[in-house]
């Protein structure tokens, strides 16, 4: 598990080195001004009809994303992200999980017992995004997201045991990078808190990994994003 999240932050300090340079790329332009300094394309001669067609066809309403450094802590998700309209976003994250932890439980006194608990299921989050570009799903974002999940928890320790279904609720708030480069390839990052509640189920909150807790557990934890896809 430590190699898995030491990989996990060098991952995530790539994306962030890379991040501002490609965020300066897709930054919105200065009212009257096009990126590099250029004078509106109305300014220039020639342009007609097809200039414009083809401004307006460079916004990207679309964006399907994927995270692959959730696979390292068993996370399985895809990002949909569709635009209304410029600067605003709706996102749907379908996830499923699958995280095997070690559990230390005590019965009060000295006795302390140390199992694996296997927790399975899956769920989503409904979100909204602010962006500061105008290209689509880029630029600088923050937004809020709701949390719903729906879980599985066994383990093979004790033979006989039934397994136990929970669920979780939670919200969460983010904020973070994202850059279109063309002619459509989309990679992000950022990082925010949640907050979320377990119900059907003892708290397992201090008794699981940082990474199990993040993904099954209840309280307040911290949360990483890192997106690589494409936008249309």
């Amino acid at each position: 598990m430590v190699k898995k999240l030491t990989w996990l932050g060098s991952a995530l300090l790539a994306s962030f080195t890379f991040l501002p340079c490609a965020l300066a790329q897709n930054a919105a332009p200065a009212p009257g001004q096009q990126p590099g300094g250029y004078p509106p394309p109305t300014d220039r001669p020639g342009y007609g009809q097809q200039g414009m067609h083809e401004a307006e066809h460079a916004f990207k309403s679309f964006a399907v994303e994927a995270n692959p450094l959730g696979l390292f802590i068993g996370h399985y998700s895809v990002n949909v992200e569709w635009l209304p309209a410029m600067h605003h976003a709706l996102v749907l994250n379908p996830h499923y999980d699958s995280v095997t932890a070690e559990v230390t439980v005590s019965d009060g006194t000295n006795s302390v017992a140390t199992f694996e608990e296997n927790f399975t299921g899956g769920g989503a989050e409904l979100g909204y995004r602010y962006y500061t570009g105008r290209a689509g799903p880029n630029g600088f974002f923050v937004g809020p997201s709701l949390l719903l999940g729906a879980y599985t928890a066994s383990n093979s320790d004790f033979t006989g045991s039934e397994a136990t279904s929970f669920s979780r609720v939670g919200f969460a708030v983010d904020i973070g990078g994202q850059a279109v480069i063309d002619p459509g390839f989309v990679i992000g990052g950022g990082f925010g808190l949640q907050r979320t509640w377990v119900n059907g189920v003892d708290d397992y909150s201090g008794e699981l990994p940082l990474s199990a807790e993040v993904l099954v557990g209840s309280g307040v934890r911290p949360r990483f994003l890192f997106s690589m896809g494409g936008a249309f």
